[in-house]
C-alpha cells in the first residue's frame, strides 16, 4: 500500500492531482487546509507488486498472504470511515495512532489494529468528550492487540533446542539464562553445546557459564559432532545448543543449519533477535530463515531500547509466537516467559 500527500491551492486541485497521479482507485484519507491558499490532500493505494523470492527468500505461505490481504481490507475499511468522517480523524484515534507508531507498531499493523477496534461496537462514539472516547478506544484496541499476540514456552515440551539468529542478538547470554534456572529452580540435567567456532571466545565464554552452573558442555564444528554430542548426553533432560550469527542470506548456512535438523526429530529452532535492530534488519532475519522450522522468537535487549512494537510486527510477519524477552544482562535473571500479560504491557501499558 502506497500512501501518498499532495499539496495545492485549493482541496479541488489537490483532488485532480491525486486522480492524475494515482488513478481512480485511489482511497482519499484525508483533506484539510493548511493554511491561507494551500490544501493538503493524503490518499491511499495499493501497490501491485509481485513479492521476489531470489537471493533465498521464500515466497510466504498461503495462509500468511491470506491474512495479509485481510489485514489489507481492514486498512481500507478504516481509511474508508476516517475519509467519511466530517472532522477528519477523531482527535482519540489521532492521538493514538501517534502513540503506536513511536511505540515501534508499523503503519500497516497500527491500522489494522485501529480498523478492528473501530469496527467494534461504540469504539468510536460521537458526541463523548475527548477524554471518555481515549479511555474507551485504547481498551478496545488493547483487547485486539491481545488477541493477536502469541504465546509459546519451548521448554515445555522441548529437549534439544537451538538457538539462531544474527552476532550479537544474544545467544549465548539467553542459553546461559535457560540452562541456570533449568538447573537451579527446576533441577533439570542440562547439557550445553556451542558450534560457534568462527567468534573468538565463543566457546570459552560458554564453558565459563557451564562451570559455574556445574553442567557439561562442548564444542561441534560439524553435524557429526553434533550427532556424537546428543548420543553421549542422551539421558539429559534438555540440551541448548549455541549458534554461530551469520548472514542470513547466505545459501551455505542455512543449508548448516538445515542439516542438523536432520540428525534428531527433537530438535527445535528459536530465532533471537534484538528489538534494537532496525525493522528492515528483523525482518530480513526472518524472511532469510522462514525455510527452516523456527518454533518460536526469543527478544532481547529490552532494556536498552525505547519502542517494543516491532515484537508483535515480526511475531506476525513471521507467522510464530514469541518465548522470551530479554530484559538485561544478569545471569540468571533478566528474561521473562513470555505471557500476552507481559507483551501488553511492553506494546500498550495499560
Amino acid at each position: 500500500m502506497q500512501m501518498r500527500r499532495f499539496r495545492a491551492a485549493s482541496s479541488k486541485e489537490a483532488l485532480v492531482m491525486v486522480r492524475r497521479e494515482l488513478g481512480p482507485e485511489a482511497l482519499i484519507v484525508q483533506t484539510r487546509r493548511l493554511g491561507e491558499g494551500v490544501y493538503e490532500v493524503v490518499a491511499v493505494i495499493d501497490n501491485e507488486e509481485s513479492i521476489s523470492v531470489s537471493n533465498g527468500l521464500s515466497a510466504p505461505s498461503a495462509s500468511v498472504v491470506g491474512r495479509i490481504e485481510e489485514e489489507m481490507r481492514e486498512i481500507k475499511e478504516l481509511l474508508l470511515s476516517i475519509s467519511l468522517k466530517s472532522g477528519g480523524e477523531g482527535e482519540a484515534l489521532t492521538v493514538l495512532k501517534r502513540q503506536m507508531l513511536a511505540n515501534g507498531l508499523g503503519s500497516a499493523l497500527t491500522l489494522g489494529l485501529l480498523a478492528k477496534a473501530c469496527k467494534k461496537d461504540g469504539a468510536i462514539r460521537k458526541g463523548g468528550s475527548g477524554g471518555e472516547e481515549m479511555v474507551h478506544l485504547r481498551e478496545v484496541v488493547r483487547g485486539e492487540i491481545r488477541e493477536k499476540i502469541r504465546v509459546l514456552d519451548p521448554l515445555k515440551d522441548g529437549r534439544v533446542i537451538s538457538f539462531i539468529g544474527p552476532t550479537g542478538a544474544g545467544k549465548t547470554t539467553t542459553i546461559a539464562k535457560l540452562a541456570a534456572t533449568s538447573v537451579m529452580k527446576k533441577k533439570k540435567r542440562v547439557a550445553l553445546l556451542t558450534m560457534d567456532t568462527l567468534r573468538i571466545g565463543a566457546p570459552e565464554q560458554l564453558k565459563t557459564y557451564a562451570r559455574i552452573m556445574g553442567v557439561p558442555v562442548g564444542v561441534a564444528a560439524t553435524t557429526a559432532e553434533l550427532a556424537a554430542f546428543l548420543k553421549i548426553h542422551s539421558d539429559k533432560d534438555l540440551i541448548l545448543i549455541d549458534t554461530p550469527g551469520k548472514n542470513v542470506r547466505r545459501s551455505d548456512y542455512i543449508r548448516e543449519l538445515q542439516e542438523m535438523t536432520a540428525i534428531t526429530p527433537e530438535l527445535r529452532f528459536n530465532l533471537v533477535l534484538s528489538i534494537r535492530d532496525r525493522d528492515e534488519s528483523l525482518n530480513e532475519s526472518v524472511k532469510g530463515l522462514s525455510s527452516l522450522p523456527v518454533e518460536a522468537i526469543t527478544f532481547t535487549k529490552l532494556d536498552e531500547s525505547s519502542s517494543f512494537g516491532q515484537m508483535l510486527g515480526v511475531s506476525t510477519l513471521a507467522d510464530k509466537p514469541i518465548s522470551y524477552l530479554g530484559t538485561g544482562q544478569r545471569v540468571p535473571g533478566d528474561l521473562l516467559a513470555a505471557t500476552k500479560k507481559e507483551v501488553l504491557r511492553y506494546l500498550m501499558p495499560a
